[in-house]
């Protein structure tokens, strides 16, 4: 009896930490759904994807938000390569995202019927209405990821629950 107890609490106790991270993937698909079809402009010209951590960081540090992520944003065809991983902080964060409205504002003036500047704004503002400064952007690929860089860009948060979660997009600068 006592082996089924505790076989039944570690299921219980899997299951749990399995679904534990479910919400923060449904709230990085409802920021996705926000941009789709917007593209990011550097020389890859992809669309934002989103993306989450399975279980949640036991410290709010970078070494603990890389561990929980563990292979979320790589390269899908696991290049293999001695990548740049750099967190960066909430102004950043804004920063970045605030460079890519510019940019896009920039190219859609072009297109009077380009709507892509508007809904990445009010991506923005969910962002900063819902997270505020718990949000970080992460860079990871090759080069110094000011001038020239290859891989992702991508923008986390992190849940009450310490679930990481976010938007990634793939980044060619040369």
């Amino acid at each position: 009896m006592k082996g089924l107890i505790l076989f039944l609490t570690i299921l219980i106790s899997m299951t749990s930490r399995a679904q534990q991270c479910a919400t923060a993937m449904t709230e990085a698909k409802r920021l996705e759904s926000m941009v789709t079809g917007v593209y990011y402009t550097s020389e890859s010209d992809d669309f934002w994807t989103a993306f989450s951590s399975k279980e949640a960081i036991t410290a709010n540090t970078d070494e603990e938000i890389k561990r929980v992520l563990n292979g979320k944003i790589i390269d899908p065809d696991n290049e293999t390569y001695e990548p740049t991983y750099r967190i960066e902080n909430d102004s950043e964060a804004y920063k970045f995202l605030n460079w890519e409205l510019d940019s896009l504002v920039h190219y859609a003036s072009d297109d009077p019927e380009d709507d892509s500047p508007e809904r990445f704004q009010k991506l923005i503002n969910s962002i900063k209405e819902k997270y505020g400064k718990n949000i970080r952007l992460i860079q990871y690929g090759h080069g110094d990821g000011r001038s020239i860089f290859i891989g992702y860009h991508a923008i986390i948060m992190i849940m009450d629950n310490g679930c990481v979660f976010g938007l990634k997009v793939f980044t060619v600068w040369t």
